[in-house]
């Protein structure tokens, strides 16, 4: 995500958005199954250097936008799959778990904040943020309340699950932590009591969360709302505001008014029905001064036209285009703010190790990372993204080009924004390790990531993403290439001064271009031991990037690795390079003949695939490539 600075930790915000409506969304979490994938992800304990974050839980009643814009560089906004809600039944406790359970997924959530269409934040973002995240407890009410409204409403027959004394009472809008967010998603035993035995003019969101956090956690709790609401009206639903309140005197009342200062308050999306002659002469004058200023502007083209109402600014960026509706993950642009961030590298080699093993990540979603190592463009990204159409959840991208390399895409593209912070790489230098290191730091940081590809902008993919996929999920080991060469170009460029940290014997050659099991990458971004050997004594002509891994592997963990590649590289013909292909190689003979060609191992039985990837493909072979893709990698013409 896009980082900003706040106090010299590295901040962003995600608002994930609930409909209140039939789902239009596929949910990647299928069922509610709330706690096999929710506590999975609470199993990682945060680094200091991770980026924090705050979820804004957005609970609307339609697909419309939200009545307050809320659209900025630090935001961006996550459709979920929704079920019909309706008031004062169990289905709004149902969509308050299933937007926290759709939050929880994201390591950097740390604070939960549940808002509907009607709110307005009432600080700016960096006095928020602070707020929520210095904080030591969570923001619910839960309070007894002895008459009809409170205990009146409590059911016998929850007894003896759910004593009277437990009984609680509150707002619906609570601003959570991450440990109390789980404690809530996870909960089945008091859930289905709530749901069975609190019925109108029990309200279950009115009860349930209260009595639960009472119940289970209540020390972590400050018992008191950051949103405010106007009761003193009366009756079932708070108090609406439009046009007309709308001072800053009444909002600095509700800013300062009491002891502690709320955050969010709720306003009626809605202008008042009852507006006055004169409000309604307001409204036409500003339309109509709003078109003739965004006319001028576009004439000129040298004006950068700001409109400010009372206290906030109308965004200067255009509103982006809607989310793609068929994905089952978390959306595209969401995958774009993570790339960036402030992290030095050593910073982000330890942040990226800090995120533990999952021992039964089969609960997630397991994804195979793809790390394009590249010197700019990525000529061939259209067969890419022919190759990854209809498979998003299920794969990660990360491109390390040279930092002052900006990329012009299409605007769909699969590739915008996967471009990660990065550092020149110069050939045959401890720079092209660094910039390895550095693709898998990041792509770690996604706890779902459990494969990792090494690729270059010369890479073609062999065959279709299901194959590949689970080819990749399912081995049993990482797929690197690392034997003990005697010749010059193998033990010839071993160093005696790397002695005795690194034994000739344990000294190995392999191709660049490998794919890594997780257990296996980690090992690779946690060493600072060999690669401050390798960075010292390994200089030209001993090339890091041909021995430091497959020496570090052999000497750490050789039964996690193959001791293979998968991606095909042509070196019949000699040199320090290997062979290029272009317009004419391009044929279904060529490109069978390297998916078919040879015998390999695999899960400990010989197979005919061996190769799942290969290079060097020039930018000319796109067109033809193209051209047999549908049958090669299987998607429409």
């Amino acid at each position: 995500m896009v980082p900003l600075l706040v106090g010299g930790s590295p901040v962003a915000l995600v608002v994930v958005v609930g409909v209140v409506a039939r789902g239009v969304v596929v949910d990647h979490l299928g069922k509610l199954n709330l706690t096999s994938h929710c506590l999975v992800t609470d199993m990682v304990l945060l680094g200091r250097h991770i980026i924090v974050v705050v979820a804004f839980l957005v609970l609307i009643r339609n697909s419309g936008v939200l009545h307050v814009p809320l659209h900025s560089i630090h935001m961006l906004t996550v459709p979920i799959a929704t079920m019909a809600v309706y008031w004062g039944t169990a289905t709004m406790i149902d969509v308050e778990r299933r937007l926290l359970a759709n939050a929880l997924l994201h390591l950097s959530n740390q604070r939960f904040v549940l808002l509907s269409e009607s709110c307005i934040p009432l600080f700016d973002f960096k006095t928020i943020y602070k707020y929520l995240i210095n904080s030591n407890s969570s923001f619910l009410v839960t309070f007894e309340e002895p008459g009809k409204l409170g205990r009146g409403r409590y059911n016998p027959k929850i007894w003896p699950v759910i004593n009277i004394t437990n009984w609680r009472k509150v707002s619906q809008w609570f601003q959570l932590h991450r440990d109390l967010a789980v404690k809530i998603v996870s909960d089945s035993k008091l859930y289905v009591v709530f749901k069975e035995y609190c019925l109108p003019p029990c309200y279950t969101d009115e009860h349930y969360v209260p009595t639960l956090v009472n119940m289970l956690h209540s020390e972590s709790n400050s018992n008191r709302s950051l949103t405010w609401v106007d009761w003193s009206r009366g009756g079932a639903h708070p108090g609406k505001f439009g046009w007309s309140e709308i001072k800053v005197e009444f909002l600095n009342k509700i800013r300062y008014g009491s002891e502690c200062a709320h955050l969010i308050q709720s306003i009626s999306k809605s202008l008042n029905k009852h507006l006055r002659l004169n409000h309604v002469y307001r409204i036409i004058f500003f339309v109509i001064g709003l078109s003739v200023g965004i006319i001028i502007s576009l004439y000129l083209k040298n004006f950068s036209l700001t409109i400010q109402a009372s206290l906030f600014p109308l965004p200067s960026t255009p509103t982006p285009p809607p989310p793609n509706r068929n994905y089952t993950s978390v959306s595209l642009k969401e995958e774009k703010f993570v790339m960036m961030h402030s992290m030095s590298d050593e910073e982000l080699l330890k942040a990226s190790t800090t995120v533990p093993k999952i021992e039964d990540y089969k609960q997630f979603v397991p994804k195979v990372a793809l790390m394009f190592l590249t010197k700019g463009p990525l000529p061939l990204a259209p067969l890419w993204e022919k190759f990854l159409q209809g498979h998003e959840g299920l794969y990660s991208i990360y491109v390390h080009s040279h930092p002052d390399f900006v990329e012009t895409l299409p605007p769909n593209s699969i590739f915008i924004g996967r471009t990660i912070p990065s550092q020149p790489v110069y050939w045959g230098t401890a720079t092209m390790i660094d910039a390895e290191r550095r693709l898998i730091a990041n792509a770690l940081l996604d706890i779902s990531n459990q494969r990792f590809v090494l690729l270059s902008e010369s890479c073609i993919p062999l065959f279709n993403f299901k194959t590949i996929y689970e080819y990749l999920i399912n081995s049993n080991s990482s797929f690197l290439g690392s034997f003990d060469d005697p010749r010059k170009p193998g033990r010839g460029r071993y160093n005696p001064k790397m002695w005795p940290v690194i034994n000739i014997t344990d000294w190995r050659k392999g191709s660049q271009w490998f794919e890594l099991h997780r257990d296996l990458a980690v090992h690779i971004v946690s060493d600072t031991k060999y690669y401050t050997i390798f960075n010292e004594f390994c200089r030209p002509p001993c090339y890091m990037d041909e021995h430091y891994i497959p020496t570090l592997v052999n000497m750490l963990s050789p039964e996690l690795n193959s001791n293979r590649s998968i991606t095909w590289v042509d070196w019949s013909r000699g040199g320090p390079h290997p062979r290029k292909f272009g317009w004419s190689d391009i044929t279904d003979e060529f490109l069978n003949q390297i998916r078919y060609g040879l015998e390999c191992m695999y899960n400990g039985n010989v197979t005919s695939l061996c190769f799942l990837f290969a290079r060097k493909f020039l930018p000319i072979t796109l067109e033809p490539l193209l051209r047999v893709g549908p049958l090669l990698l299987g998607y429409d013409p």
